[in-house]
């Protein structure tokens, strides 16, 4: 189990921070924090961030959830900046040696400014050859901004220090490829 403390304290600006970090059962990861501000402008504010996540040769995957009340402020951020009420993502891997990876992942934002977002996206890669691999992607976006991106890239490397890379990415009827 890891414990970290931080405090700062700037002229317009305090903060104190609580963090642990260890293994809880099954292997998972788990952090829990918990953070208080005092801002001139902002008053008292709140932070609480919970996290899980596990790794093995094949299987991955993580939760996170965060919360901050409206006057939370963090140092280095201006003034207008109001952290998101509420962050929330789950994701999963699946790798195989043979076939890849792949990915699914979902996470959510309620921001104070521009309102909810939802992003759903998925991803597969694969290796071609003996080390070139492809990846392929889509990445859905929903709520105050809508969208989907589809995505695919292929990397080669060419000798001991050069690599070549391609990528072409297609979203809402506007394109874009880089070589």
């Amino acid at each position: 189990t890891t414990v970290e403390v931080k405090h700062e304290s700037p002229e317009d600006t305090q903060g104190v921070k609580l963090a642990l970090t260890g293994e809880v059962p099954a292997q998972v990861l788990g952090q829990l924090s918990v953070a208080r501000s005092r801002d001139a402008l902002a008053g008292n504010g709140f932070q609480a961030t919970l996290a899980l996540e596990h790794r093995n040769l094949r299987h991955g995957f993580s939760a996170r959830w965060e919360y901050a009340s409206d006057g939370f402020r963090q140092l280095g951020f201006h003034d207008g900046f109001l952290p998101p009420r509420l962050v929330s993502s789950l994701s999963y891997n699946y790798t195989h040696p043979d076939w890849g990876n792949l990915g699914v992942a979902f996470a959510r934002s309620d921001t104070r400014t521009s309102g909810k977002l939802s992003t759903y996206s998925l991803n597969y890669t694969t290796r071609v050859g003996v080390a070139s691999s492809v990846a392929f992607s889509l990445t859905r976006v929903e709520g105050a901004s809508r969208g989907t991106a589809v995505g695919v890239s292929f990397v080669a490397p060419l000798d001991g220090a050069l690599t070549a890379l391609g990528s072409a990415t297609f979203r809402d009827g506007r394109h874009d490829g880089y070589a």
